[in-house]
């Protein structure tokens, strides 16, 4: 029997990777990478890896045989690459397996807000898939959809509530309705949760109080928010979790009317486990 370094090694990769997808699951910080729907792929993936493993164990010790000959195919099966050319190979397939066993998954911030721009000169949500609904897995872990009668059940209730509650079920579509809707809410008590993100441009006593909408996975992170504006709000640093009370009323940014609250009352909070908001979409059959 002859000891394989190089299937080793292969079988190792295999192993690494899918003990890693299985590792953000068990720690829940898959949720800090993709949107929870597609949760089920990434355990496909996960199980494929390990699969694939499996293979490979049985061909990491063989038989030895005589080479002597040519098997006549026209390949050298890889045996003439350079050693180091090999290594810088398996180093590159390495590479995220390292710093992901490294570093835990860091949550979008302001940061990264900043480099995808201004968005409160939009009137809307973001267009994303499912109409741009969106809800966290505390509402509809189960499922991406939910159903018509449900939604516009929510959607009324919001619109006679005083104060106006922006839950996490529906955080965008509460955001589009009073983009779209503003003068019906104007003088309206307020009640929202978010990270504070700042805009060049705004005056030191105002800020947006923002979430992530991710439809995918973070790279196509959107952001969404409500400028804020209250005395010592210059104070408060980029990124902290708050949760404030106030008054509805409207502003001028870039040319655009946008909804401003004029906070009466505010706290900071910790990060919640889910910080994103995720679209699904209406079910017309229900």
């Amino acid at each position: 029997m002859v000891f394989q370094p190089q299937q080793f090694l292969r079988a190792l990769i295999l192993a690494a990777f899918s003990g890693f997808i299985f590792k953000l699951h068990q720690t829940g910080e898959i949720y800090k990478l993709i949107n929870p729907k597609y949760e089920y792929m990434s355990l496909i993936a996960a199980g494929a890896f390990a699969f694939l493993f499996i293979i490979q164990l049985s061909r990491i010790w063989t038989i030895r045989e005589d080479h002597s000959g040519c098997c006549s195919c026209g390949h050298d099966h890889g045996r003439s690459k350079p050693f180091f050319i090999k290594m810088i190979h398996y180093a590159v397939i390495a590479l995220p397996l390292i710093t992901g066993f490294t570093f835990a998954p860091a949550v979008l911030n302001s940061s990264v807000a900043a480099n995808k721009g201004t968005m409160l000169a939009k009137t809307s949500a973001p267009n994303t898939e499912g109409a741009g609904h969106v809800t966290t897995p505390e509402i509809e872990n189960e499922s991406s959809d939910i159903p018509k009668t449900a939604y516009d059940r929510k959607m009324a209730q919001f619109q006679q509530q005083n104060p106006l509650l922006m839950k996490d079920d529906l955080f965008a579509d509460y955001y589009d309705e009073i983009n779209e809707n503003l003068d019906d809410y104007i003088g309206k008590h307020i009640k929202v949760k978010g990270f504070v993100h700042k805009e060049p441009g705004l005056k030191a006593d105002q800020l947006v109080v923002s979430r992530f909408l991710i439809t995918h996975c973070i790279a196509d992170a959107s952001l969404i928010g409500l400028l804020a504006e209250w005395d010592g709000a210059e104070h408060i640093k980029r990124d902290t979790w708050v949760e404030l009370e106030g008054i509805l009323g409207k502003a001028s940014y870039q040319g655009t009317v946008i909804p401003i609250i004029q906070a009466k009352q505010w706290k900071t909070v910790q990060e919640p486990k889910h910080p994103y908001v995720y679209p699904v979409s209406i079910n017309m059959t229900e």
